[in-house]
């Protein structure tokens, strides 16, 4: 009923929506631990963390969660805070104060229910404004958190454990939203199994969550809140297109 009354208002006019996302990285015990890492700190801290399909959450396997953590922070350490437009730096300010304090907020929240700030965890001093967020490496985060249940939407890499497959796709699927996800894994099994669970409109193996080309379609999945239709090459045309049937029985013959 609510989403016929908003059509109706919109006068039937078709949709295509892209809506965010709250994206998993994950980690299994059998992946590059190196190249997992690198990808998870571009993930989380390209564009100060201000991307649709940053990776929000990065999920590992227990197995490998205290190496891959190690690892992790070293590659973060590597991301230079500062102006944009100066050569060397890899992360710039917020967008906006209260984008900035969504930050605060997550965190806040995480430490109160026993999350760990391994590295950074607030603003940087002297910079000309309070926008500048140190790149972030947070740890032992919980279902139960904010980091789990909206988009922090900065330079913050939340990281969950998962005792097995099941349970990591269990945790990977309990947001509201479906955008982007990607996993590390040498097992193609693993990997089809995982690309054919998660509930994403895209996944990506042994890749960043942010790889995207332009003619491949890209949108959330149906029942989660990331959006609704494809962008990307041809797909976009198409949902913007109406499409018409047209049955022509050409007579011959009179009966």
């Amino acid at each position: 009923m609510e989403r016929d009354t908003k059509q109706k208002r919109a006068g039937m006019k078709k949709l295509l929506l892209e809506c965010g996302g709250l994206g998993p990285l994950i980690v299994l015990d059998d992946s590059d631990l190196g190249r997992a890492a690198y990808a998870a700190a571009l993930s989380s801290f390209s564009n100060a963390g201000q991307v649709c399909c940053a990776a929000e959450r990065v999920i590992v396997h227990e197995r490998v969660y205290e190496q891959f953590v190690e690892r992790l922070v070293s590659e973060a350490k590597k991301w230079k805070l500062g102006n944009p437009l100066e050569e060397g730096v890899m992360v710039g300010p917020m967008n906006n104060e209260p984008t900035a304090s969504k930050v605060d907020e997550h965190i806040k929240d995480g430490l109160n229910k026993g999350a760990k700030v391994l590295l950074g965890g607030k603003r940087a001093e002297g910079f000309p404004t309070r926008l500048y967020y140190e790149p972030t490496v947070v740890v032992d985060v919980t279902r139960d958190m904010l980091f789990n249940q909206d988009e922090t939407f900065g330079p913050v890499a939340p990281v969950m454990m998962g005792s097995s497959d099941s349970e990591i796709l269990e945790i990977a699927n309990s947001t509201i939203y479906g955008l982007q996800a990607a996993v590390f894994t040498r097992d193609i099994g693993r990997a089809f199994r995982f690309s054919r669970e998660l509930k994403a409109g895209q996944v990506l193996i042994n890749e960043s969550t942010l790889y995207w080309e332009p003619q491949e379609p890209f949108g959330g999945i149906g029942g989660k809140k990331s959006g609704v239709g494809r962008l990307g090459g041809v797909y976009t045309i198409y949902e913007m297109s109406n499409i018409k049937t047209v049955v022509i029985h050409t007579i011959t013959n009179s009966p």
